[in-house]
């Protein structure tokens, strides 16, 4: 039988703290004492609108005060307020699209029969239609993204760009379904 051997008393000194570890343990016992509260701005972002904005150049301060005194915003904010305009304006006609064809592919199944044929092409050409304006759109869209892409001090306030062929994807998936029960239907008439 093997005998076990104790381990001997770690007599290593404790390595000391990093400053990070020791400033996160002196912030957080303050947050603890309540050093925070009550403090003016409590709970309000910060207004970096001023002369102590970290992400304007020192040459450029007094033009982009200028700017906000006329009501004129930083030029990438400008085009991120233009980005999510035309996106929110994307997404709503999208939305109206898939309804639209929600409600008509379930009218189709209550319409009589000789109706269907011209309704099914008739949607079907609407459709064409808005798949057509969306890709401008889209395409549009994002090349203005990219361009703002490019103009951001910082890479966290970047946009992702809209993806077609994943929307397009969805609409072909609503519609497949109706594509597919009326070729069943031809098929048995013929």
């Amino acid at each position: 039988m093997r005998e076990e051997t104790a381990k001997p008393p770690d007599d290593r000194p404790k390595r000391p703290k990093w400053i990070s570890e020791r400033v996160r343990d002196e912030l957080q016992e303050a947050v603890d004492r309540g050093d925070f509260n009550n403090l003016p701005g409590h709970g309000k972002p910060l207004d970096l609108t001023r002369d102590d904005n970290p992400f304007v150049p020192d040459e450029l301060k007094l033009a982009y005060r200028i700017l906000s005194n006329a009501g004129i915003g930083v030029p990438w904010i400008e085009d991120r307020k233009d980005v999510d305009r035309r996106r929110a304006n994307l997404d709503r006609d999208v939305k109206l699209q898939g309804a639209r064809v929600r409600t008509l592919t379930s009218n189709l199944a209550r319409m009589p029969a000789f109706l269907r044929p011209s309704r099914l092409e008739k949607l079907r050409s609407e459709h064409a239609l808005f798949v057509d304006c969306f890709t401008r759109s889209a395409t549009s869209l994002n090349r203005r993204i990219d361009d703002y892409n490019l103009s951001v001090p910082s890479q966290q306030v970047q946009v992702n760009r809209v993806d077609q062929k994943g929307i397009l994807s969805r609409f072909n998936a609503l519609l497949a379904p109706v594509d597919q029960a009326y070729v069943n239907q031809d098929k048995r008439n013929s």
